[in-house]
């Protein structure tokens, strides 16, 4: 589906930080408001305030919403070797129960440059002690994006504008370790490498994406190139990518297209084309976040001013909010410990705070995951309760269809009806709600109308109630009946009753085939599928080898 979006009314922040910087988010529950500012490639703008300075600075922030104002506060601050500036900014949690309470942040500079910090050293010296744990030159020219591995903290992956990506073991950050995801694929080569993504289900696969618009998944178990693809329109540029959380087999291209920008959803099951795809901004798009939250929200930021959160569908990316600023954004990530919160960083110097729920659109028809509570309770009017929950079977298991109950409930509040309501619960447990019914018109003597109404209720729990209605309202049923064929050309409910079978059938087979991707995949099942892909991709590789080999020497 396609959806460009036109301007709109610009978006307050919650919270700002003048600051053209790289934005991570604190990996730890312990300080689920702190954030680190890493001095932006992007911009010359230097330090807080906007006074042109040069110097490149790591920042700790916070925030606080229920105080009022806009402004963050600046928890600590420290400089970086040489002046070197962020292109990419990630927070790991390694060591958080141990020598690491905030775990650590790592950093892709200028030159080459990777360099990893330890938070908690910077926040308890007031930024008098570096926290530098090790720097190291990496790669030629900038480095473009480090991600640390959402589920083995010790690992990181890292890209650069050499066409390089490498993995870092920083199970000892003083001295990590690199190795490479492949000992001979050059997909990459002579290209600019400009993301990376770990799949959040099956740990050792990785996505790669290139300024030529070429995306490289790989696998770290084989040491393999499981498969690349590209863009069937020939787009360029391939921006940002990230993976489903959920589905480890699909993930997510943005492209940064001034002409045709685009958000592309592709299933590695099949690879000719991607299986959904949305315009979804007016120029290039930057940057992309799948929320770990909620899998069906996306966020995207583009050189139009915009920041959109899209809600995943069967049939495509629908807008749930949408957030316009006076510049361009190059930067959006989820906030991990709480889940409204995002966090944007724009190329006007500032890094903002918002919640993509206060910028709901109004036309929105979603309910984010994260308001789902396991049970609750509410009393209303005259004595009624509401329960809600889940059984206890399903959920002691965790069941992923988790059985609930609701229970509407009245709590008495007048002594006189409580024997009146303990009957009817009787007649009601015992399903005799028709005699119920009776009873009350037979009580109801010398009151036409209530008796009537009563009557009609009754009907209800009748088989043969819905035919005996009319008569009982003075209607000739079969009057009307032949009125409304009269009236209508033909039977009464032939409409409801649908199409006749020919017309059913060729309706069908004109209809267009939906996409059957095949069932989702348990995480032994697409670990399964990862080996047997890479397995097929080499067959082809060197079968073109061996063609080209024999061509050339005929």
């Amino acid at each position: 589906s396609s959806s460009p979006l036109g301007g709109g009314k610009m978006s307050q922040p919650l919270k700002q930080c003048p600051r053209t910087a790289s934005v991570a988010w604190c990996a730890t529950e312990a300080a689920p408001t702190l954030m680190a500012l890493g001095s932006s490639a992007s911009s010359a703008a230097g330090g807080f305030g906007g006074d042109g300075g040069s110097e490149s600075t790591l920042d700790l922030v916070s925030f606080d919403l229920s105080k009022p104002g806009q402004n963050m506060d600046v928890v600590a601050s420290v400089k970086t070797e040489r002046g070197r500036r962020f292109n990419s900014l990630s927070w790991g949690a390694l060591g958080a129960d141990g020598p690491f309470p905030y775990g650590i942040i790592a950093g892709g500079l200028q030159d080459g440059v990777v360099s990893l910090w330890d938070p908690s050293k910077i926040i308890n010296s007031h930024g008098a002690d570096s926290g530098l744990l090790h720097s190291v030159a990496l790669h030629q020219g900038a480095v473009n994006c480090v991600e640390f591995h959402p589920v083995k903290p010790n690992l990181m992956a890292t890209c650069g504008a050499d066409g390089e990506v490498n993995i870092l073991n920083v199970e000892n950050p003083a001295s990590p370790q690199p190795f490479k995801p492949s000992g001979s694929a050059k997909t990459h080569h002579g290209s600019e490498v400009l993301s990376v993504a770990w799949n959040r289900k099956v740990p050792h696969i990785l996505a790669s994406c290139s300024n030529k618009g070429t995306t490289v998944v790989w696998d770290l178990k084989q040491k393999k190139e499981v498969i690349s693809f590209q863009d069937p329109a020939n787009r360029l540029r391939c921006s940002d990518v990230t993976w489903n959380p959920e589905k480890p087999t699909q993930l997510l291209v943005a492209y940064d297209d001034d002409r045709q920008p685009s958000m592309q959803m592709w299933d590695l099951r099949n690879v000719k084309y991607p299986f959904k795809e949305t315009q979804g901004h007016t120029k290039g798009i930057l940057g992309v976040s799948w929320s770990s939250t909620d899998p069906n929200l996306i966020l995207s930021c583009g050189k139009d001013n915009r920041v959109v959160c899209w809600f995943n569908t069967a049939q495509g990316m629908d807008v749930f909010s949408e957030i316009h600023t006076p510049h361009t954004n190059f930067e959006v990530k989820w906030a991990p410990h709480k889940p409204s919160l995002i966090a944007t960083a724009s190329l006007n110097g500032s890094v903002a705070l918002h919640s993509v729920q206060t910028q709901q659109n109004s036309s929105a028809k979603y309910c984010p995951s994260w308001y789902s509570k396991p049970c609750g309770v509410a009393f209303g009017f005259g004595g009624k309760m509401l329960a809600f929950g889940q059984k206890g079977a399903a959920a002691a298991v965790g069941a992923a269809d988790v059985s609930s109950f609701c229970h509407s409930l009245v709590v008495p509040n007048e002594p006189e009806i409580v024997s009146t309501a303990d009957r009817f619960e009787s007649w009601r447990g015992e399903r005799r709600l028709q005699e119920f019914c009776q009873e009350k018109m037979q009580r109801s003597a010398g009151h036409v109308d209530e008796g009537l109404m009563w009557n009609l209720l009754g009907l209800q729990f009748d088989d043969a109630g819905r035919t005996r209605l009319p008569a009982l309202l003075g209607f000739d049923q079969e009057r009307i009946e032949q009125e409304a064929e009269r009236y209508l050309g033909k039977k009464p409910g032939t409409t409801l009753m649908g199409p006749p079978p020919e017309e059913e059938k060729a309706a069908a087979s004109a209809a267009p085939a939906a996409r059957n991707l095949g069932p989702d995949l348990s995480e032994q099942g697409a670990d399964d599928f990862f080996k047997n892909l890479a397995e097929s991709t080499e067959q082809e590789r060197v079968a073109v080898e061996a063609a080209a080999a024999a061509a050339g020497g005929g």
